[in-house]
């Protein structure tokens, strides 16, 4: 266990507040069984980071206009590739998106192409 202890103090700051060796989906699915509503804490929606959650919402909405935009362009190569037209990522991710069931698991690994993805895919 004393890998779980590892990396405190790493940078100086990092301190675990809480340690588990355990199975994480199960760690995580018990963590949520414990968090019953008298336990939790109002959304981002209400309190004191209400003014800052709609900021962020006005920026991320801002962005996916200008993503929208963006796919409606061609996708053009360059090296080898140059000057040939090839799948704009965003058309395709914004595509998926109107396809994918609303309770549909991705996995992924890495990669420009799944940093694309994570902006478009919800």
């Amino acid at each position: 266990q004393e890998h779980v202890s590892l990396n405190e103090g790493l940078l100086g700051f990092w301190k675990a507040a809480l340690k588990s060796v355990s199975d994480p989906a199960l760690f995580l699915a018990r963590m949520a069984q414990k968090n019953t509503s008298a336990t939790r804490r109002p959304p981002f929606s209400v309190g004191k980071f209400a003014a800052w959650a709609r900021e962020l919402k006005s920026a991320e909405m801002k962005k996916d206009e200008a993503n929208r935009a963006k796919s409606s362009q061609t996708a053009k190569g360059r090296g080898s590739a140059e000057g040939k037209a090839l799948v704009n990522p965003l058309h395709l991710f914004f595509r998926l998106e109107d396809k994918l069931d609303e309770n549909s698991i991705l996995v992924a690994d890495g990669g420009d192409f799944v940093a694309t993805a994570s902006y478009i895919l919800r």
